[in-house]
């Protein structure tokens, strides 16, 4: 709702970017306390800042630059 009152058109692209963030935090070894007061986490297999994450990070750039580029 917030991304609806305060991004107009873009709420949706905010709520997938926020989402997936949360979600490959998941895969992290260190993974991510969803239900804050409690301990619990939920945790993956990655290693925060290993060669995986790196590789994604660079992926992902060349996919923002083609998608920037590739325009209408």
């Amino acid at each position: 709702l917030i991304g609806w009152k305060f991004f107009h058109g873009y709420y949706l692209a905010v709520l997938i970017g926020c989402s997936s963030h949360v979600i490959l935090d998941c895969l992290t070894k260190d993974g991510v306390r969803i239900a804050w007061p409690f301990e619990f986490r939920f945790r993956g297999f990655l290693r925060t800042n290993g060669l995986f994450e790196k590789m994604f990070l660079i992926g992902m750039m060349g996919v923002i630059i083609l998608l920037i580029y590739s325009g209408p």
